[in-house]
């Protein structure tokens, strides 16, 4: 599991419209230096905070990241719906 590699991406897309930029244009040359499963590279790809909510991406980080994965806040919250009150047990 790279969680940390995850969060550390999404840290860095957050604070930069390159690096978002270069998620839609280049996405393999983004993720080549980092230690990304073929699986969180999709989740990336495809924006599903879901799965990435659920692999344990904090909430704090998906939220902002959101934005650029084309979902606005009532979309962000339906599509964790589906995980909540996982985290609490």
């Amino acid at each position: 599991m790279s969680l940390h590699a995850l969060e550390r991406l999404l840290f860095e897309l957050n604070r930069g419209v390159a690096k978002v930029e270069q998620l839609r244009d280049d996405p393999e040359t983004l993720f080549a230096q980092r230690d990304l499963t073929a699986e969180e590279r999709a989740w990336l790809t495809s924006g599903d905070v879901l799965a990435l909510y659920r692999h344990g991406v904090h909430p704090l980080l998906l939220a902002p990241a959101s934005r650029f994965f084309g979902l606005d806040s009532e979309q962000f919250r339906t599509a964790l719906a589906p995980a909540l009150g996982e985290r609490l047990r």
